[in-house]
C-alpha cells in the first residue's frame, strides 16, 4: 500500500488556518483599543466586544468564551438581535470544543428567537450552521434538510452569495460520503451564482471541489479543467497557500492518468509551498505520492524509501498514531522490497503493536499482508499460513481461499520434494505477490478515493469558514465604522502612532515638508471656521437687535396710538361733559346741597381730564427721546413724589452715548417698577441707582415696602413683572429680583451696550 489512510487523515486541515496570524493581529488591535479606552460609550463598547468575539471564535475558543461571558452579562437581554448573536457564537464555540450536542442546543434556541422576531437572515444563518453541526454528527438527512431550508430563505430574501455557500456545503456533504454524482449539480449551481456575482474566492473554492469530484468519477479532463480554474484565480490573488493544495490534487490526477513525469513535477511544485508555510499534512501527502511514483513508475525503491521516511518523520512529530502506522506500512514495504529484513522486522513489529493497541483493523490487514510476503520471501510457509488465518478473520476476501490453498500445497511439496517445492514455492510466491500487488493497487485506488473525500472535507471546512465570514460580514462593516467612531475616543493613542508613522516616512522619503503643509492647512481651516463663526455671531446679534428694535418700536407705536386715542377721543368727551355741566349750572335751583353735588361732579370731571392727560403723556416717548433718560426720570419722579412716597435718583456715568432704544426700555422698566411700588409695596421710600460704563448699563431699584414671597410669585407673575422681564430679555440683559415679606424689594438689572 503506497498511500496510507493516516496520511490522508492528516491532510484534513481547513484553509482558514492559513489566515490565523492575520486574524490574531487584527484581534489584538481591537482588544488593545478596548483596554485603553475605559470611557467608551455603552453602544460602541458593545459593538467592539462583538467584533472581538467574532474574530476570536475562529481560532481562540478560550478567550472567545471569556469575552462572550462579559458581553452576555451586559447586553444579552437587550434585544432579539443581541440574543441571536450570543447563541450563534455560543454554538460555534461548543462545536470548537467538540461538543456538537450543546452546539445544537444553542443553535435551536437561536432558531426559536429568530422565528419569533421574524429575523429571516439570522434564521437562515442558524439553519446553515445547524446543518454543518449535523454533518459532523453523521446526521446526513437532517443536515441536507437544514441546508435546503437555509437555501430557500437566502433565495427568498435575495442573499445570493449566502445561498451559494449553503449549496456548496450541501455538495461537499454528498462528496464526503462518496456520492459525487449527487454532489456535482449543487456544486455547479453554486458556481453559477458565484460567477454571476464575480465572487472570485468562491469561484476558486467551488472549482477546487468540483475538480476533486470529477477526479473520483475518473473524468480526469473535467477535473483538470476545474482545478485549472481554481489555480488561475489563486495565482491572480497571490494565494500561494491554496495554490499548493491545488497542486497536490492535480498531481494525483496526473498520476491516475499515467502521466508520471507531469505528476512528479506537480508534486514537486507543491512541496516548497507546503514547506514554506509549514503545512505538515500537505507535506505528508506530497512525500507519500512522490514515494509511490518512485516505486511504481521509476522502480526506484531507494528513492521511494527516502520520501516515505520524510513523511514518517513529520507524522511522528504530529503524534498521530494512525498516521504513524500508515506511513510505517509504506516504509516497511520498501524495506521488504529492498530485502532489508532486519529493518523490516523492526518496523513491522512497532506498527503492528500500535495497530493492535488502538484497534486499527484496516491498517492491521495491510500489516498481515506484508507479513505473508515476508514469509514467502523467506520460504517460511508455516508463518505465512498463520498470518493468512488472522488476515481472513479480519474479513478480507481478496483471493483469501486461493492464497490458503497455495500455502497448503507449498507445505506438502516442501515435505516431499524440497527442491521441486522451492521452485514451485518461488513461482507461487511470485503469483501471490502479483495478487497482493493487485490488492494493493485496489487499496491504492480506495485510498485515492479516501484522499479525495478528505480533500472534499477540506473544501467543506473552507466553505464553513467562508460561511462564518459571510455571517460576520456585517460585523466587519461595523468594525470599520466603529474604528472611525472610536478614533475620537482613542485620539491620544492614535496621535502617538501617527507620530511614529510620520517619523518613519520622514526617514524613508524625507517628506518633512508634508507635515508643515498639513499643519498650515489645518491652521488656515481653523481660522476660516473661527471667522465664519464670528460672522455668524455678528449676523445673529444683528438679527436679534433688529427683532428687539422692531418689538420696542411696535410697542411704542401702540402706546402713541393709545395716547392719541385717549387725547382725541376720551379727552374730547370729558371736555364736552365739563362744558355741559357748566352750561347746566344756570338751570339749577338755588339749593345748597344740589350746588355741592354739582361742584363735586365738576371737580371729578376735571380730575379725570388731568388723569387722562397724565396717562396720555406717560404713554408717549417724546420726553425720553427729546430730553434724555435722566431728565425724563426726574420729570416722572417730580410728578409722583409726595409726602407719602419719596423717590431718590442717582446716576453714575454719562448716558449720552447710550442708544435711545435702550434708554427708552430702561425708562419703561423703571416706570413699571415705580408703578408696582405705588400699587403694591406701601413703601415710603424708593432709591434708584443707574451706572454706565463702556460695556454695560446697570441699575438697582430698592424700596422699603412690605415685600412679598418670590417663590409664591414664580407661578403667578403679574403683568408688571412679566413686562419688566420681557423688556430686559429683549436687550439680552439679565436681572435678579430679591424680596422678603416685611423687608422690602430689590431689583438689580444689567444690559449690555
Amino acid at each position: 500500500m503506497r498511500l496510507s489512510i493516516a496520511c490522508i487523515l492528516l491532510f484534513f486541515l481547513t484553509s482558514g488556518n492559513f489566515c490565523l496570524a492575520q486574524n490574531k493581529s487584527r484581534t489584538d488591535s481591537l482588544i488593545n483599543l478596548l483596554n485603553q479606552n475605559r470611557s467608551i460609550p455603552a453602544k460602541e463598547k458593545q459593538t467592539l466586544l462583538e467584533d472581538i468575539i467574532s474574530e476570536l471564535v475562529e481560532y481562540d475558543s478560550v478567550n472567545a468564551e471569556k469575552y462572550l461571558l462579559v458581553w452576555k452579562n451586559e447586553y444579552y437581554p437587550h434585544s432579539a438581535t443581541a440574543q441571536t448573536f450570543y447563541h450563534k457564537n455560543r454554538g460555534i464555540l461548543y462545536l470548537g470544543f467538540s461538543n456538537p450536542h450543546k452546539a445544537l442546543a444553542e443553535i435551536d434556541e437561536g432558531i426559536a428567537i429568530s422565528q419569533r422576531g421574524k429575523m429571516e437572515l439570522e434564521l437562515a444563518d442558524f439553519y446553515n450552521n445547524r446543518a454543518n453541526v449535523k454533518s459532523e454528527t453523521e446526521d446526513d438527512k437532517g443536515a441536507l434538510a437544514d441546508y435546503d431550508e437555509a437555501i430557500r430563505i437566502y433565495q427568498k430574501i435575495g442573499r445570493k452569495k449566502d445561498a451559494a455557500l449553503s449549496l456548496s456545503n450541501k455538495a461537499n456533504l454528498y462528496g464526503i460520503k462518496g456520492n459525487f454524482k449527487a454532489a456535482i449539480p449543487f456544486a455547479l449551481e453554486a458556481l453559477n451564482i458565484r460567477e454571476a456575482l464575480n465572487d472570485r474566492g468562491g469561484i476558486a473554492s467551488t472549482s477546487f471541489n468540483l475538480g476533486i469530484m470529477f477526479k473520483n468519477l475518473e473524468q480526469y479532463e473535467d477535473a483538470l479543467k476545474y482545478l485549472g480554474s481554481a489555480e488561475k484565480i489563486y495565482r491572480e490573488q497571490g494565494n500561494e497557500k491554496s495554490l499548493g493544495t491545488v497542486y497536490l490534487v492535480k498531481g494525483s490526477v496526473y498520476r491516475s492518468q499515467g502521466k508520471y513525469d507531469i505528476s512528479k513535477a506537480t508534486f514537486g511544485k507543491a512541496i516548497p509551498i507546503m514547506e514554506k508555510y509549514d503545512f505538515k499534512p500537505g507535506l505528508v501527502n506530497a512525500y507519500e505520492n512522490m514515494g509511490t511514483l518512485a516505486a511504481t513508475a521509476d522502480n526506484n525503491e531507494e528513492e521511494a524509501l527516502s520520501y516515505y521516511l520524510k513523511a514518517e518523520e513529520i507524522v511522528s512529530a504530529l503524534h498521530r498514531n494512525q498516521g504513524r502506522i500508515s506511513t510505517g506500512i509504506n516504509v516497511a514495504q520498501s524495506f521488504l522490497n529492498l530485502k532489508r529484513y532486519d529493518e523490516f522486522n523492526s518496523k513491522i513489529e512497532s506498527i503492528e503493536t500500535l495497530a493492535r493497541t488502538y484497534g486499527y483493523s484496516s491498517e492491521l490487514k495491510e500489516i498481515l499482508k506484508l507479513r505473508m510476503l515476508y514469509a514467502m520471501d523467506r520460504t517460511q510457509g508455516v508463518d505465512g499460513k498463520k498470518f493468512l488465518d488472522e488476515y481472513e478473520k479480519l474479513g478480507d476476501s481478496i483471493n483469501g481461499v486461493d492464497i490458503r490453498n497455495q500455502i497448503n500445497e507449498l507445505q506438502v511439496k516442501y515435505e516431499t520434494e524440497k527442491k521441486e517445492e522451492q521452485i514451485k514455492l518461488l513461482h507461487s510466491r511470485n503469483e501471490l505477490q502479483k495478487q497482493i500487488l493487485a490488492s494493493n493497487q485496489l487499496a491504492l485506488r480506495n485510498n485515492e478515493l479516501e484522499l479525495d473525500k478528505k480533500n472534499l472535507q477540506l473544501g467543506n471546512q473552507d466553505l464553513k469558514i467562508r460561511n462564518q465570514e459571510a455571517l460576520l460580514a456585517n460585523n466587519e462593516l461595523r468594525i470599520r465604522n466603529n474604528e472611525q467612531e472610536i478614533e475620537v475616543l482613542a485620539l491620544s493613542d492614535k496621535n502617538k502612532s501617527l507620530k511614529i508613522r510620520e517619523r518613519n516616512r520622514q526617514l524613508l522619503f524625507g517628506a518633512g515638508g508634508v507635515v508643515l503643509l498639513l499643519a498650515l492647512g489645518l491652521l488656515y481651516y481653523n481660522r476660516q471656521k473661527i471667522r465664519e463663526k464670528a460672522r455668524f455671531q455678528e449676523a445673529l446679534l444683528e438679527e436679534q437687535d433688529k427683532a428687539a428694535k422692531a418689538v420696542i418700536g411696535a410697542e411704542e407705536n401702540e402706546r402713541a396710538r393709545m395716547s392719541q386715542h385717549l387725547h382725541d377721543g376720551l379727552g374730547q368727551l370729558l371736555s364736552a361733559a365739563k362744558m355741559n355741566l357748566q352750561a347746566a349750572m344756570d338751570y339749577l335751583p338755588n339749593d345748597p346741597k344740589l350746588s355741592k353735588i354739582y361742584d363735586n361732579t365738576l371737580q371729578l370731571v376735571d380730575d379725570s381730564i388731568l388723569e387722562m392727560r397724565s396717562v396720555s403723556h406717560e404713554l408717549v416717548t417724546n420726553n425720553v427721546m427729546r430730553k434724555g433718560l435722566v431728565n425724563a426720570l426726574k420729570e416722572l419722579i417730580e410728578k409722583i413724589s409726595n409726602n407719602r412716597l419719596k423717590v431718590n435718583l442717582e446716576v453714575n456715568g454719562l448716558l449720552q452715548h447710550v442708544n435711545t432704544d435702550i434708554q427708552l426700555v430702561v425708562y419703561r422698566v423703571l416706570q413699571e417698577c415705580i408703578q408696582n411700588v405705588i400699587r403694591h409695596a406701601e413703601a415710603s421710600r424708593v432709591d434708584i441707582l443707574l451706572n454706565v460704563d463702556k460695556e454695560y448699563l446697570s441699575g438697582v431699584v430698592r424700596d422699603n415696602g412690605k415685600g412679598f414671597d418670590t417663590a409664591a410669585m414664580d407661578s403667578k407673575k403679574g403683568i408688571g413683572l412679566s413686562n419688566i422681564e420681557a423688556r430686559i430679555k429683549f436687550l439680552k440683559g439679565r436681572y435678579k429680583m430679591v424680596s422678603t415679606p416685611g423687608a422690602g424689594t430689590s431689583l438689580d438689572f444689567e444690559i449690555p451696550l
